[in-house]
């Protein structure tokens, strides 16, 4: 098994993301977490149960995120879903906007 290149420097804002989390993953439960995410066994999907409020599986994606797999491969229909995409479309070019802007600020705006 290969870390990943930059893990060691990445853990401790990996490790501070997740804490901010609510949960009841010890340092370690991260570190090992994060481990696994950035360090795949097998080729497929990473797949969480059983979350309280997501603290897993942001430590997961986390270090999922710096395996070398998923630099190369994603699939932003999963990440980035587009519910009600023929209305986004419509008004977006009603206003002479980008859609994928108009998404985008409703993502963000969304977190609030």
């Amino acid at each position: 098994m290969q870390i990943p290149p930059g893990f060691q420097q990445a853990l401790p804002q990996i490790v501070a993301a997740v804490d901010s989390v609510p949960g009841w993953l010890t340092k370690r439960e991260i570190e090992y977490l994060a481990l696994l995410g950035a360090c795949p066994s097998a080729a497929g999907l990473i797949v969480e149960l059983g979350t309280y409020k997501g603290k897993s599986a942001v430590a997961l994606a986390k270090g999922a995120a710096l395996a070398d797999r998923t630099t190369r491969s994603h699939n932003y229909s999963l990440r980035y879903p587009q519910p009600f995409q023929d209305v986004f479309r419509e008004y977006s070019q009603q206003q002479g906007l980008d859609e994928a802007w108009v998404y985008g600020l409703v993502r963000q705006e969304s977190r609030f």
